[in-house]
């Protein structure tokens, strides 16, 4: 089914080349519309399942996620014109440590993200974004004159995000089986893994496909049983195996915080409510300095939108993360958590205990998953949820 409707997006995550106009960037909170914004493609860099080569490099109890994208990054940094990481952890930093020691021809820029939400951190956040745009621009080897083109990347990127919206309301459906968990995901991972417009073309095909097989009356009139509702919460994870398991299973996968689904895609960046049109419309004749001031008003507003947006375990109120899972849980009744998180990921880690304690106290059961990146055993895994699973469905 995926071969047949996102043929080319598969074609072109597969056959990067080697002169490839590709920014890599590593997590969820560098902004994609920037990345793009002076016709440099984007794709986030998910690292080779089998980074052994990696334990040459860094300690072996380290973060299986930074190893397997310092193996991608070493052994095929020809194909990437930059890379964009994020201050988001000492791993990544010890990353950025070794992308310039090791790669000095590959140039690379580490973002710094706010820990807090407040207007300090969005004023902060902005200043960096200008930083960001300013090396992306050197990047490009596209002339550069005007602020239309982040305009244009900022309407690419809403118009993903609203159909991967869509796409996760079709998934998150109980009376069709129009799209199983392993489909679903391996869409999102394409998602950031392929080129903007051939992805959006692709996807609204799909969802029309899926809108005209919704609108067809089922030949089976006995409604199947409730499945239970799974909430996944976790960090970057990116393991067919792992969808495999939970595809077999009578469960849907639902409102999952997990850095490639919710945390990715639940976000719009609001600008026309910032941009005179007129001006726009006759970009040759604006001053520069309300180019400029156009162009802040711009990156401000992302700025404001990511850091708003739903959060990680970087974040330094962890309260907050606890009530806006514990809200998705009531709003969509939950049945059980699963929380999945990469070893030696400080960050989930420290967060788990607290969710822990939350959820016992409002009577969720919470599963607890710790993988290697592309090298867990799918065996003890799949016996493990299918307990938990078995568990939830006796109490149901």
């Amino acid at each position: 089914m995926l071969e047949k409707f996102f043929k080319n997006s598969i074609k072109l995550t597969k056959n990067i080349n080697n002169k490839s106009d590709y920014i890599g960037y590593t997590c969820s909170y560098i902004p994609e519309e920037i990345l793009i914004s002076t016709g440099l493609k984007a794709i986030r860099i998910k690292g080779n399942n089998e980074s052994n080569l990696a334990d040459k490099y860094l300690p072996t109890n380290f973060c299986p996620y930074v190893k397997a994208v310092w193996e991608e990054i070493h052994q095929e940094s020809n194909k990437f014109k930059a890379v964009v990481l994020a201050n988001s952890c000492d791993g990544i930093r010890r990353l950025r440590d070794l992308v310039n020691y090791y790669e000095n021809n590959l140039p690379s820029f580490i973002l710094d993200i706010p820990k807090e939400n407040s207007p300090k951190s969005i004023d902060f956040f902005t200043n960096r974004l200008k930083n960001l745009y300013g090396f992306i621009k050197q990047k490009s080897n596209n002339s550069f004159k005007n602020n239309s083109s982040l305009q244009s990347s900022v309407k690419k990127v809403n118009e993903k995000r609203k159909l991967l919206l869509e796409l996760t309301n079709f998934y998150e459906k109980e009376n069709k089986n129009l799209l199983n968990t392993f489909n679903y995901f391996n869409i999102l991972n394409l998602s950031f893994s392929s080129d903007i417009d051939v992805f959006n073309y692709e996807l609204g095909g799909y969802l029309d496909y899926i809108r005209n097989k919704e609108s067809v009356p089922s030949k089976n009139p006995k409604p199947p049983n409730r499945p239970l509702k799974i909430m996944l919460v976790g960090n970057y994870i990116n393991d067919n195996n792992l969808w495999e398991i939970f595809n077999n299973l009578n469960i849907k996968l639902i409102a999952n915080d997990l850095c490639i689904s919710y945390r990715y895609f639940n976000i719009k960046i609001d600008i026309d409510n910032l941009l005179d049109n007129n001006e726009w419309k006759n970009q040759q004749e604006v001053k520069q300095d309300k180019q400029k001031k156009q162009e802040d008003k711009i990156l401000s507003a992302i700025a404001k939108s990511y850091i708003l947006k739903p959060s990680c375990f970087r974040m330094l109120n962890l309260n907050e993360k606890v009530s806006q899972i514990k809200d998705q849980i009531s709003s969509n009744q939950i049945d059980g958590v699963i929380f999945i998180s990469l070893k030696f990921c400080d960050n989930a880690l420290y967060f788990y205990p607290t969710l822990k304690l939350e959820l016992n106290a409002i009577n969720i059961p919470c599963l607890f998953l710790d993988l290697e990146y592309g090298k867990s055993s799918l065996g003890q895994l799949k016996t493990r949820v299918e307990a938990f699973i078995e568990m939830l469905s006796f109490n149901y």
